[in-house]
């Protein structure tokens, strides 16, 4: 699965949590936090939990594609931070888990 995240729109966490979860669908009980986006992520793949509506099958990946990239990390490299600070977090836990990594992240400059 790939997802887009179009940076160029992002101003605020606000915007990074509403584009992952028109992405991934999370629960109305989503309370917008970055540890409450890592729950989200971490479980994927795991479509039983509810925590995310279009979760992948178990050992599939998820790509992140990050539009115009630079855009953000000119404007606000802190919420670039964010996003690669969750993926990595989530990718580290599995790890320890003896998992895979679940999350890709590809970017462009436009």
């Amino acid at each position: 699965m790939i997802i887009t995240l179009n940076c160029s729109t992002m101003k605020n966490r606000d915007d990074i949590h509403n584009q992952f979860n028109d992405a991934l669908g999370f629960p109305s009980i989503y309370a917008r936090n970055m540890d409450a986006l890592i729950d989200c992520l971490t479980d994927a793949d795991a479509p039983t939990t509810g925590m995310c509506k279009h979760a992948v099958e178990s050992g599939k990946t998820i790509t992140i594609k990050l539009n115009n990239y630079n855009d953000l990390k000119q404007r606000r490299s802190d919420l670039i931070d964010d996003i690669l600070e969750c993926i990595a977090f989530v990718n580290l836990r599995r790890i320890e888990n003896d998992e895979s990594p679940l999350f890709f992240i590809a970017y462009n400059s436009n």
